[in-house]
């Protein structure tokens, strides 16, 4: 039983030790018994402008066991978020919002962006650790693209950020859930396609069930008119909200970055910080 407990307390031991090490997840395995610099970090803030340098307001560093700095670098992966949107503001029975695109997708791996010279002037006897106020870049192929709350339709935009096939899904949604009284408003008033709603109500019946009464149905023959009139009408107009001036559609992209600093010391052993998220504007 002694023997076996030496044993737990052996292996224990051993995962208590790795523990306190830090591994860096670029190839740079610590070795047991080692011990990797400490280091901390924080942003002056954690949105930037694109292509502007995001500033580490405080980077404090290191090395244990002795060894010596011997290498400091920021490293960062890339993400973008897309979402696209469209609602039919002309709808009165119920809202309609389209919301096919809303992802976010990493863009660039994670991999090394710059380096900070170490230097012995960076000691501070107050804090008794190394710090430093740096900056590292970011590219200014990666600011935002927003496009929404549309007072001027431009037709080569739309083409440009929206996804082919976007109108025709848009319609897809929407159509089977119009009633009657959104159809003839539609086709009558907002986006006439028949000249009185009198044209309009002869391809209309009755209708009754047990629940919902009496109601006003599509005819049978009159079924693929209907919806070759409301297919006819264009995404400017499906989404454009008279009350406000505005069409109702939006395009919003934008990156970013989650970012780490890795210190090095003399024996090769490295740490990284913390991941932090950074969005760029």
């Amino acid at each position: 039983m002694k023997y076996i407990n030496k044993i737990l307390l052996f292996v224990v031991g051993c995962g208590l030790l790795a523990s306190c090490t830090i591994n860096d997840p670029i190839d740079d395995l610590n070795r047991v018994g080692e011990f990797a610099p400490t280091v901390y970090w924080e942003l002056k803030s954690d949105a930037v402008k694109a292509g502007d340098s995001v500033e580490i307001s405080r980077l404090q560093y290191y090395p244990l066991d002795g060894k010596s700095i011997a290498n400091i670098s920021v490293w960062y992966d890339v993400s973008r978020v897309t979402t696209i949107s469209a609602s039919c503001p002309l709808v009165t029975s119920f809202t309609f919002n389209y919301t096919p695109v809303d992802t976010t997708e990493l863009v660039r791996v994670f991999q090394y962006i710059k380096d900070f010279p170490h230097s012995e002037s960076f000691w501070s006897d107050k804090d008794l650790t190394y710090l430093m106020n740096v900056k590292f870049p970011t590219s200014y192929t990666l600011r935002s693209t927003i496009w929404k709350d549309v007072e001027k339709w431009d037709q080569t935009k739309y083409e440009t950020l929206f996804p082919e096939g976007f109108l025709e899904e848009f319609r897809e949604k929407l159509y089977p859930q119009l009633e009657v009284e959104d159809l003839q408003k539609i086709l009558t008033s907002t986006n006439p396609r028949f000249e009185t709603e009198e044209d309009f109500m002869k391809h209309v019946k009755r209708d009754s069930t047990e629940n919902k009464g009496v109601f006003y149905v599509i005819k049978e023959e009159s079924k693929e008119l209907i919806k070759e009139k409301f297919y006819s009408i264009p995404l400017d107009s499906l989404t454009y909200k008279s009350a406000d001036g505005l069409f109702m559609v939006s395009y919003d992209r934008y990156y970013f970055l989650n970012a780490s600093v890795r210190v090095e010391d003399s024996n090769g052993i490295a740490s990284f910080t913390e991941k932090k998220k950074i969005t760029l504007n």
